[in-house]
């Protein structure tokens, strides 16, 4: 929390002429996609309208096949 708001104070500082000088870049670890439904939409609302969202899919016990 201390470095999110060390770092608007210093963009906010930079008199920048865009009102958004940065584009956010998520990557979500996901393990079971349902848990993923309530939330897709604010992780989309976070990261619009120039930044992108990557969804990494991890492994479970359940998941792999073991050979």
């Amino acid at each position: 929390m201390a470095f999110a708001e060390w770092a608007a104070g210093r963009v906010t500082a930079l008199k920048m002429e865009t009102a958004r000088g940065w584009r956010p870049k998520a990557l979500v670890p996901v393990s079971d996609p349902a848990e993923l439904r309530g939330e897709f939409r604010l992780l989309l609302d976070l990261v619009k309208p120039e930044g992108s969202l990557k969804l990494l899919g991890l492994a479970t016990d359940e998941t792999v096949q073991h050979v």
